[in-house]
């Protein structure tokens, strides 16, 4: 198999694990190469068209991590936060990039405390992106406390069905 350094999601399609490779539509292996925009309530303005623009073709990265920290969508911001993440969706679509929606835990430690919110969060988002080919999810990024494998193994069972029911 060969590796694409520019796969792109109208090129290369949706993307899949296969073993330890990460794999286009056709089962070609890929290489993703991006930028990751920290925390998405923290630093709003990034999420902006001609940043995205910027990054796609000038870096010729094809990956945006946009990172949703549960902490805050969960504490009441949901609708701004939301807003936010479908925004930078829609700006790595229109610039054919693939998109990392990334949950991310710190502050509460164990994914498990907030898992109704993620059930809520991942459904609405695959569910409306089920057609784009340009989405990733990053289900748990950095887990932390005394929380251990098991915890997020029973986290991840609770959800990863919401997500595949639309992709």
């Amino acid at each position: 198999m060969y590796t694409s350094l520019t796969a792109r999601p109208s090129e290369n399609g949706r993307l899949t694990a296969s073993g330890t490779d990460l794999v286009d539509s056709e089962g070609y292996a890929v290489q993703l190469r991006g930028v990751s925009t920290h925390g998405l309530a923290w630093y709003p303005d990034y999420i902006n068209n001609s940043l995205f623009i910027e990054v796609s073709a000038d870096w010729n990265c094809n990956l945006i991590r946009l990172a949703m920290y549960s902490e805050l969508y969960c504490d009441g911001e949901k609708k701004e936060n939301l807003k936010l993440m479908k925004k930078g969706i829609d700006a790595a679509i229109k610039d054919d990039m693939y998109v990392l929606v990334d949950w991310h835990i710190l502050a509460d430690d164990d994914p498990n405390i907030n898992v109704d919110e993620v059930i809520e969060f991942f459904d609405m988002i695959a569910e409306e992106y089920k057609d784009s080919p340009n989405l990733l999810f990053e289900i748990c990024n950095e887990p932390n406390g005394t929380t251990n494998w098991g915890d997020v193994l029973k986290y991840s069972n609770k959800f990863i069905p919401v997500i595949r029911k639309h992709i």
